[in-house]
């Protein structure tokens, strides 16, 4: 995982966060390792996402409890690293390793990952398998499951954006596919980024604002996202699923914006080159978050 490491980009008014998920036909949960440096509330904290029950649990530890090793993430008793996953909560405790991980070599965000942008964001692992021992309510359940991990930083989340990640399909096919609001340095001006990654067996095609591909978005459920680049259209149709609320960095990282997200929308993904249709393939357990308006 190229971009695993700690940024900390800035000393205050920041926020870094990893979020990682796994899934199968009885658990989905997501777990959000990260730190905020807001002036009037530093905390590190964990969010533990349990998408079959609808329940977001944010819990808070000190800043300096969230650190890097070179090899581990540390979050209190907390642990994440490319191989390996650990919750140790009083309610969930899991033991995990990552196993035939498939992460894209280049970056989701191109040549901007060097501008002074207000959000970074970069997906870690597209997919791979969980295996370990998930123990909740002091029950314990064997866990094998598909799993993906991505992260964000910056100063606040963007003005708006969309979020769409899929890897529960037949076959070895992934997808995890954002974009948001930019505002340019210097300038008054905005654009609207955005990436896609898409994993069809040994082939990541990847489509994005830094490679000159174009999007159409239809802004009305279910969203219809039309990709064009060279020959390529890349369409995906999204059906969305409940949601729960999430915390999400406002100005200068503090946690106070709520992020409906939701775990079992439905995806259907379409790519075509040319005239002829490469992939016609559809994911349950979908993530996505919503706020483009």
């Amino acid at each position: 995982m190229k971009h695993f490491a700690l940024k900390n980009k800035h000393p205050h008014s920041y926020f870094e966060g990893y979020y990682v998920r796994f899934h199968n036909d009885t658990f989905s949960y997501a777990f959000i390792f990260a730190i905020s440096k807001h002036p009037s509330d530093p905390h590190a904290f964990l969010q533990i996402f349990d998408g079959i029950n609808h329940k977001n649990t944010y819990i808070r530890y000190e800043t300096k409890s969230f650190y890097d090793d070179g090899e581990t993430l540390h979050l209190g008793p907390n642990k994440l690293s490319e191989h390996k996953l650990m919750i140790a909560t009083e309610a969930l405790k899991l033991t995990a390793s990552f196993d035939d991980v498939i992460s894209p070599e280049k970056s989701a965000m191109g040549y901007f990952r060097f501008l002074p942008l207000e959000c970074f964001q970069e997906v870690l692992m597209l997919d791979g398998k969980l295996n370990g021992e998930l123990i909740v309510n002091d029950q314990s359940h064997p866990i094998e499951a598909k799993c993906y991990m991505e992260k964000t930083y910056g100063r606040q989340f963007p003005k708006c954006w969309f979020w769409i990640q899929a890897n529960r399909f037949d076959g070895p096919i992934s997808l995890s596919t954002g974009g948001g609001d930019i505002p340019l340095p210097l300038s008054k001006r905005h654009k609207f980024g955005f990436y896609a990654f898409l994993r069809v067996g040994e082939k990541i095609y990847r489509f994005g604002t830094f490679n000159r591909a174009k999007i159409d978005i239809e802004n009305m459920p279910p969203y219809d996202i039309v990709i064009l680049k060279g020959p390529y259209r890349l369409r995906m149709n999204l059906k969305p699923g409940k949601t729960t609320l999430l915390k999400g960095p406002h100005k200068g990282g503090k946690m106070t914006l709520d992020v409906p997200e939701s775990l079992e929308a439905v995806i259907r993904v379409r790519l075509y080159k040319h005239k002829d249709l490469l992939l016609d393939v559809t994911s349950r357990n979908t993530g996505m978050e919503w706020m483009y308006a």
